[in-house]
């Protein structure tokens, strides 16, 4: 948790440009919702390109 309070003080801060290690940033932004959302975006995106 404290590791996403330093990720959003930086950008509340207006920090342009932030080092941030990947591992750490996708721990950060990791949650089921996401991926739920990410899977079923797939999904559509595979179905209009198939009507196209």
């Amino acid at each position: 948790m404290l590791i996403f309070m330093h990720i959003t003080q930086t950008v509340a801060i207006g920090s342009d440009v932030a080092t941030i290690p990947h591992t750490v940033l996708k721990k950060a932004i990791a949650h089921l919702l996401m991926d739920v959302g990410v899977a079923r975006f797939a999904r559509d995106w595979e179905e209009i390109k198939k009507a196209e």
